[in-house]
């Protein structure tokens, strides 16, 4: 049930039971957003008086990070779909606060790199089971958004670092550069991803500066590895030179991007954007297939390939 409640009165870390719009019916927040205190000063600032919350039935808005303890009772349950979920409403909040933290230059919070750390050994415990997951929360949440496409991205960074046998460290750094990548987009010109025709040539040239713009602001943060910076600063690098930044060639580009290059293509080609609709899972991989003979990592490519297709035929 839903029930009308002055936002002055409503308590922080309240779950949106409706879509909220301004005066000229521009979407503000939707439905399911955690109202984060950045998030309920910018609508009082707006005007807003009300908002609708659930009142029966919420799901747990608790922000805390995932303790150990938990990770155990998940994992007992690893093949609940429920659980799975529960862990990736948690990390999108986090994921939430890093593009505010991005959007404003300001260092990543601290807690983040535990909770990636404990996404990394919930995945390592059944990958079979995590991939299936994953692909369940794909399907059910097509429409693009910053921290859907981020927390999917290191999830399948997550993955192949234990398809490639990565070790643990290097697991969870994959996974943080897969987090991170487009964090540098929260400081473009607000919304110029949303829109719906071609960029112009000046906005394009601005897009192109999105990877710089998150290196620089992640190393704000002391704990950030310096892999992961890189990861971010190279994830739109391709093999043959026709990416950007810097057009890098081939083994120049550095193991983390390169794979996040593969996550983030996957993740957004499967995905409903301004610019494109969602296409199916074994389209996006064969267009990666395509890609992988001089632009993407033939390895890596291969691998999420074989490991999808096989979940898609079980």
């Amino acid at each position: 049930m839903k029930r009308k409640i002055s936002l002055n009165d409503l308590n922080i870390n309240e779950s949106l039971a409706q879509d909220i719009f301004d005066e000229n019916g521009r979407l503000l927040l939707k439905s399911g957003t955690v109202l984060i205190a950045e998030l309920k000063q910018g609508l009082l600032n707006k005007g807003i008086e009300f908002v609708y919350i659930e009142t029966e039935g919420r799901a747990s808005t608790s922000t805390s990070p995932v303790s150990n303890e938990n990770l155990e009772k998940m994992k007992e349950k690893a093949n609940n779909f429920a659980e799975f979920s529960k862990l990736y409403n948690t990390l999108l909040f986090e994921v939430r606060r890093t593009a505010l933290r991005g959007k404003y230059n300001k260092p990543m919070q601290g807690n983040l790199k535990d909770d990636i750390m404990l996404l990394t050994r919930y995945l390592m415990n059944d990958d079979k089971t995590a991939l299936n997951h994953y692909l369940q929360i794909k399907r059910n949440r097509i429409e693009y958004t910053y921290e859907n496409h981020a927390l999917n991205t290191a999830i399948l960074n997550i993955l192949l670092g234990i398809w490639l046998r990565l070790n643990n460290h290097q697991t969870w750094e994959a996974g943080l550069t897969g987090c991170l990548h487009d964090i540098g987009e929260t400081r473009l010109p607000e919304g110029m991803l949303q829109k719906k025709g071609p960029l112009d040539a000046e906005e394009w040239a601005l897009v192109k500066t999105h990877p710089i713009l998150g290196a620089k602001t992640l190393l704000k943060t002391e704990w950030m590895p310096s892999r992961v910076i890189i990861g971010v600063l190279m994830h739109h690098e391709r093999l043959d030179g026709t990416g950007y930044p810097q057009g890098v060639l081939g083994s120049d580009i550095p193991l983390y991007a390169r794979m996040t290059a593969v996550s983030s293509i996957f993740n957004a080609m499967t995905t409903d954007r301004p610019y494109a609709a969602a296409v199916d899972f074994s389209v996006a991989l064969n267009e990666l297939r395509n890609r992988s003979f001089g632009q993407l990592d033939a390895k890596i490519t291969r691998v999420l390939y074989d490991k999808i297709h096989e979940a898609l035929s079980r």
